[in-house]
């Protein structure tokens, strides 16, 4: 019997052109992303270092990414990750976009905002490379679910 896993990842397996977009400090923590990412069958992902850098990736763009997987690190920003979430969901050109964060913090109140300002998944900074595929893979499935009816 095929489980929702598998057919999460069968699905996306096949999608060579699903474009990613990591924004992430941490050069070490973005080769292990990419590196994921890549043994799923995803050759764009693209890096954005800051917010700031993010914010031109996002916005001067034609065509959204299929994925967002934000660093939740940058709180002390302008903007911080949480209101750059909120800019990403209030914009209807990322109404079929899965946002993705992650963060070093876990503590309730910072995953309650985060789903608040409209991200698909919350995972802790040190999650296991299959946890991030598995959980990416299902946001985009599941987003494209509800936005297209796929």
């Amino acid at each position: 019997m095929e489980t929702q896993l598998t057919r999460t990842h069968n699905f996306c397996k096949n999608q060579k052109s699903l474009r990613v977009l990591l924004i992430e400090q941490m050069v070490e923590s973005e080769r292990a992303y990419k590196k994921a990412y890549g043994s799923v069958g995803v050759e764009s992902v693209e890096v954005a270092h800051t917010l700031s850098e993010a914010q031109r990736k996002l916005f001067g763009r034609h065509e959204p990414y299929d994925l967002i997987v934000v660093d939740g690190s940058f709180w002390s920003d302008k903007p911080s990750a949480i209101e750059l979430c909120k800019k990403i969901r209030s914009n209807d050109d990322f109404e079929h976009t899965a946002l993705l964060m992650i963060s070093n913090n876990t503590d309730a109140l910072t995953i309650e905002e985060a789903f608040r300002a409209g991200v698909d998944e919350f995972l802790p900074k040190y999650v296991s490379l299959q946890d991030l595929q598995s959980l990416s893979l299902r946001a985009i499935v599941d987003r494209r679910l509800v936005t297209r009816g796929l």
